[in-house]
């Protein structure tokens, strides 16, 4: 596989997950929610040269304002889901 066809391959997954999380979160479970923060966190990491981010919600509670920190590279960030967009026309 080469980097065009790799970099395709992870946009349909990304596009998948994003619609299945919406219809989840439509439905009210949100359990991947949590989950995709941890996916993310080393992707963010890499993007953002954030080597020490961690998840702010790892001890089981829900941060009001971010999820992702690295206090020394000074990034935050907020992993949100919206539950009302789902099923929208315009």
């Amino acid at each position: 596989m080469n980097q065009a066809e790799a970099i395709e391959q992870i946009s349909k997954a990304l596009s998948h997950l994003t619609y299945q999380v919406a219809q989840e979160n439509f439905a009210g479970f949100f359990s991947k929610n949590r989950l995709l923060e941890d996916l993310l966190l080393p992707a963010f990491a890499i993007l953002l040269q954030a080597s020490k981010l961690r998840n702010l919600n790892a001890l089981g509670q829900n941060n009001a304002f971010l999820d992702l920190v690295d206090d020394e590279a000074r990034v935050g960030v907020q992993i949100t889901t919206e539950r009302d967009t789902v099923g929208k026309t315009n």
